[in-house]
């Protein structure tokens, strides 16, 4: 588990950043791109909270408790 502020700064495999080709006849989106600007690399990080797979607390038990189906 990782805070909120930690979780920000690591990359996440849903993002998905829009890009041409050098010729501009091609695009695609992709989630990891060396083309990006230095400025534009916080594209590719964790929105944290701002995500629908955004989980607060810790983890459920292991087992079948009802809060394990939940989480």
């Amino acid at each position: 588990m990782m805070t909120e502020s930690e979780a920000k700064t690591k990359w996440c495999p849903f993002a998905r950043i829009g890009v041409l080709s050098d010729d501009r006849q091609v695009a695609c989106a992709v989630n990891r791109d060396d083309r990006l600007k230095p400025e534009e690399q916080y594209l590719k990080n964790c929105l944290a909270a701002a995500c629908m797979a955004w989980r607060n607390g810790p983890p459920p038990p292991p087992g079948n408790s009802p809060a394990a189906e939940t989480w």
